[in-house]
Parts: C-alpha cells; structure tokens; sequence
C-alpha cells in the first residue's frame, strides 16, 4: 500500500472510531435521559428535569459530532483515493479505477451515507424531544402552575420520552452502520 494511501486510511480509521464513539456516547446520554425523565418525587414532580434536557441536548451536540466525522472520513476517501491527492474525486461512484479497483471503501462510504440518514433521522427527532423538554422546564420554573398547566408539562415531557424512544432504534441502526463502516466486505467466491 503506497505511503499516501496509507496515510489517508489511518486517518480516517481514526475518524471512525471517534464517529462510533460520539454515537454510543449519544445513545448512552438518551437512556440516561429516560431514565431521569421517569423519576418523580412523592408529590408527582419530576426531579431530574434539568438533568434529563441536558442529557439530551449533549446527545444532540454528540450526535453532530459524529455524523460530521463521517462526512470528514468521505472527504478524505475521495481525496485519498483520487489520482491526484489535490483534485478530489466528485463521488463515491466516481472512485479511481472504478468501484472495482476501491469497493472496499466505496462500500464503507455507502455504509456511511446510510449511517448519516439514520443520523439526521436521529438528530431531528433528538431536537424535537429538547424542545419539548424545554418547554416543560420553562413550565416547572412556574410552579406552582396555574390550572391545567401540570398536564400541559406532562404531554410536554410524554411527548419528549416517545421521541428519546424512537431515537434510541434510529441510533442502533445508525452506530451497526458506522462499525460495519470498518469491516472489510464479504468476498463470495463461486465455485
């Protein structure tokens, strides 16, 4: 493997692992955050409000981070795998030699554009739940609340716990797409 080539991988196996480890910490955050979004004190209250929207606004920001890692990674393959280094392949399909001579990082590219699209399903979804989030704190910090307005934060922070729920799937999906990102492709040789 000649030393450029090398180099732009080693680079971007970096990348990955960083992309794959801003996603799980993600993950991690949201679980986090339905657990606390779940606990109330003897009176109803929800006790870990604050602690649960910055759970989620911090799996947002690490959410970004990763799919940005993955736009990086695709940059430097198309770069890297370009005849000159300085004149970037427009695509993945447009890989020198063809996708023949580079599948295996045309795949991991695929991998990861379907990665990204979990990702952006994700993250809207994750800024959704924040804001629902938000709101019910801005409610809390009323208390005690006119009439009514308890049940107006409870569909406010219901609504933000089935958002975190739908999340958590597009995230597994999203995280299995980045780590195959890193696998070789299967071979099927016939006989």
């Amino acid at each position: 493997m000649p030393e450029a080539e090398e180099s732009w991988k080693r680079a971007a196996a970096v990348r990955l692992a960083t992309a794959l480890g801003d996603c799980v910490r993600a993950w991690h955050r949201l679980g986090d955050a339905l657990r606390e979004l779940q606990s109330r004190d003897g009176a109803g209250r929800y006790v870990l409000l604050d602690s649960g929207a910055n759970n989620v606004e911090q799996a947002s920001w690490l959410l970004s981070a990763s799919m940005a890692g993955t736009v990086a990674i695709e940059y430097l393959a198309l770069r890297g795998c370009a005849p000159v280094p300085t004149d970037p392949v427009a695509a993945p399909g447009d890989l020198h030699g063809g996708a023949d001579a580079h599948y295996d990082v045309w795949l991991a590219l695929a991998r990861l554009q379907t990665a990204r699209e979990y990702g952006q399903d994700a993250l809207r979804a994750t800024e959704a739940a924040f804001g629902h989030l938000s709101a019910a704190q801005a409610m809390a910090a009323h208390l005690p609340a006119p009439a009514g307005l308890n049940a107006v934060m409870e569909e406010q922070v219901d609504a933000a716990t089935n958002q975190i729920r739908e999340v958590l799937g597009a995230m597994v999906n999203m995280s299995g797409m980045v780590s195959c990102a890193a696998e070789p492709p299967a071979r099927i040789q016939s006989a």
